[in-house]
C-alpha cells in the first residue's frame, strides 16, 4: 500500500478542506493562519485572481495544521 509522509498527508487533507489551489498551499506561512478565528488570510500576491482572501477553516483543516506544524501526532 501507499504509504505517505504525516506532512503529505496532511497537507492533502488541507487542500480538500480548503480547496485551495497548489501554489496557495505552496507559499502559505504560518502567520497566515489564525488557529484561534479558524481562518487563512491568503495575501493578494498567492492567489490566482491577485485578491487577498479569507478561507474558513474546518476542524479537519485545523487539525491536518496541526499536523503539519508538529503539535499531534498523526492518526
Amino acid at each position: 500500500p501507499m504509504r505517505f509522509a504525516k506532512e503529505w498527508k496532511s497537507l492533502l487533507c488541507l487542500a480538500l478542506e480548503t480547496a485551495a489551489r497548489q501554489q496557495e498551499l505552496i507559499l502559505a506561512t504560518w502567520s497566515e493562519i489564525s488557529f484561534e478565528k479558524g481562518f487563512w488570510l491568503i495575501p493578494k500576491g498567492h492567489t490566482k485572481a491577485k485578491k487577498a482572501r479569507a478561507v474558513p477553516l474546518t476542524e479537519k483543516a485545523l487539525a491536518a495544521l496541526r499536523q503539519v506544524r508538529g503539535e499531534v501526532e498523526p492518526s
